[in-house]
């Protein structure tokens, strides 16, 4: 039997009935039946990564309403309206493959191989041995000495498999740790917290960044595929926003919205970096464009970045 197989699963928080996105989506019309439609997709996109498109044949297909009706098995009017407020609010993003990303999926997926599931059932398995004996009637020695070399056999083959796992486990947690030393180190920490709270006092400081908590993970996380420059850039560039700086409506960029990855790529490619104004006309130009205030091209960039962010 192979032990390469991989099985996946949703790690939801104690607290995710209880997180404002999730409330408010149960507060609409039908809502609870939007919920569970989120955790469906949620579940079939585990296994690719948070994200969901078909592959049929040689070429990647978009699901569309009514495949994702049969994928889920869910009613297509609720299909419809649920999708298009998950990618108004910003937990469903469509790229521009066609597929569908679930935002939210970094801390929730949970895998194991085909080896621990094994282990896991050998350990059931083991707990109901042990309810048995106890209601098994008494055995006369010689049954007993077949019962017992039974069991070392078995205790052995178990043990052996344990082991083996234990030691796979320990290597991989080992390497896990490595490369988030190398990734983040005293320094470095230091100096990010130091350039993000040189922004605009409009922005939240940042106080601490602590191992194993979520926003130092997914801080790893960019800095391992980015790279440590490309995050001080990223910092950098908020400068240049008077949206993110929270200079054109009640948003304010926060650390653990930067560093989302889909957030965070949009900062670093200067997404919501402010245009250049326009040269101010003279006085034989046309200058019905030239009002006060913001430019138009500019009022609609802010508008279509709210309703990136369902705002």
């Amino acid at each position: 039997m192979s032990d390469k197989k991989r099985y996946y699963w949703l790690k939801l928080p104690e607290d995710f009935y209880d997180d404002d996105t999730i409330q408010w989506i149960e507060d609409q019309e039908n809502g609870a039946a939007y919920v569970n439609f989120y955790l469906k997709l949620l579940l079939k996109s585990l296994s690719d990564d948070g994200r969901l498109i078909r592959y049929v044949g040689q070429r990647l297909m978009p699901y569309d309403v009514k495949s994702l009706a049969r994928l889920t098995n869910t009613d297509t009017d609720t299909v419809r309206v649920a999708l298009e407020l998950f990618v108004n609010i910003g937990l469903v993003e469509r790229l521009d493959t066609g597929e569908l990303y679930m935002n939210q999926i970094d801390e929730m997926i949970g895998s194991e191989t085909q080896a621990a599931t094994r282990m896991r059932k050998m350990r059931a398995r083991k707990s109901i041995d042990v309810e048995n004996k106890r209601k098994l009637p008494t055995l006369n020695s010689d049954e007993r000495n077949n019962v017992t070399d039974k069991r070392n056999n078995v205790q052995k083959c178990y043990t052996d498999i344990r082991d083996r796992d234990i030691e796979i486990r320990d290597r991989y947690r080992d390497k896990d740790i490595e490369t988030e030393k190398k990734s983040m180190n005293s320094s470095q920490i230091k100096q990010i917290i130091s350039l993000w709270n040189s922004l605009d006092n409009n922005i939240p400081k940042v106080t601490a960044l602590n191992a194993g908590t979520k926003r130092y993970k997914l801080l790893t996380a960019r800095i391992n595929e980015y790279g440590i420059d490309d995050v001080i850039k990223a910092i950098k560039n908020i400068r240049q926003s008077r949206f993110l700086q929270g200079y054109v409506n009640d948003f304010a960029i926060t650390f653990d919205w930067f560093v989302r990855p889909n957030n965070f790529v949009k900062v670093l490619e200067g997404n919501y970096t402010d245009k250049k104004p326009a040269r101010k006309p003279n006085s034989y130009e046309n200058t019905s464009d030239a009002g006060g205030g913001i430019s138009e091209s500019t009022r609609k960039q802010f508008e279509e970045i709210k309703r990136e962010m369902g705002m």
